[in-house]
């Protein structure tokens, strides 16, 4: 199963849950896009730090744009928000029924709240949301392989 993790920049967010799901589960298949961004941008150093810090490593995460082919190969599409996952769909109407919400699909409510232009412990705080939403995720996948 591929896992594609969405939110803005592609250079907090969704790479650190990209991170974060490869350092728990290094059979998992993840990868992470923005859906307003350029390609290549490195990932914030807030973000590299506070994931290497979880066991996860953006060292050399470079940012993409989501493009049809990331949609098309992904099993599984996780929006960082509400706002994120309404503008998926509504490029890529056919990804519905695999996009959610990070939470959502976690069994939670609410979004995971940007960390950009914070500090290091804002992003520490964004990271071990995510960490505790892919736990749950894990969980889950593993649930439905059996």
């Amino acid at each position: 199963m591929k896992v594609l993790f969405v939110c803005t920049g592609n250079t907090c967010r969704s790479p650190m849950a990209e991170a974060l799901l490869k350092a728990r589960c290094p059979e998992c298949d993840a990868a992470s896009a923005g859906l307003a961004t350029e390609d290549g941008l490195p990932a914030s150093l807030y973000a590299v730090d506070a994931a290497a810090e979880l066991g996860g490593e953006l060292r050399e995460h470079r940012s993409q744009r989501l493009t049809d082919k990331l949609v098309e190969e992904a099993s599984l599409i996780l929006t960082m928000t509400g706002a994120h996952k309404r503008h998926l769909l509504s490029l890529y109407p056919q990804a519905r029924g695999r996009t959610f919400t990070i939470a959502e699909y976690a069994g939670e409510d609410g979004d995971v709240e940007d960390p950009f232009g914070g500090s290091l412990e804002t992003y520490r705080s964004t990271a071990k949301d995510l960490q505790r939403l892919i736990e749950k995720i894990i969980t889950k996948l593993e649930m439905k392989e059996k």
